[in-house]
């Protein structure tokens, strides 16, 4: 049997701020016009998402057998349920909404080695 336990924290990744340009509209699906149109600034990765931080714990048994090892394992991804933003959603009206990655997130299964 083996047991991990693994914390990560980083510093927020960088990305380049957009602006909302309501004078420009284009057309969405043929059948509305945006509020408007999201550039680039100038200012290139000049600003970051929120710190990142993730703790996951993982249990394995292994079975060794003549021809094969079985392998079970259990993992809990993200265990303190941290927010970690992937990035933004840049809508067509002007508002952003916040992606985020993966909340806390069980996983399992069985692998088998030949």
């Amino acid at each position: 049997m083996e047991a991990s336990v693994r914390f990560r924290y980083a510093s927020g990744a960088p990305y380049t701020p957009k602006i909302f340009d309501p004078s420009i509209q284009k057309r969405i699906g043929n059948v509305a016009w945006s509020g408007g149109t999201w550039s680039n600034s100038g200012e290139i990765n000049s600003a970051r998402f929120d710190d990142y931080q993730r703790l996951d714990i993982q249990w394995l048994s292994r079975w060794h057998l003549t021809n094969c090892n079985i392998v079970v394992f259990l993992e809990i991804e993200n265990l303190l349920n941290h927010k970690n933003i992937a990035g933004y959603q840049y809508n067509s009206d002007g508002t952003i909404d916040i992606v985020y990655q993966y909340a806390f997130f069980p996983v399992g299964g069985v692998n088998i080695e030949f």
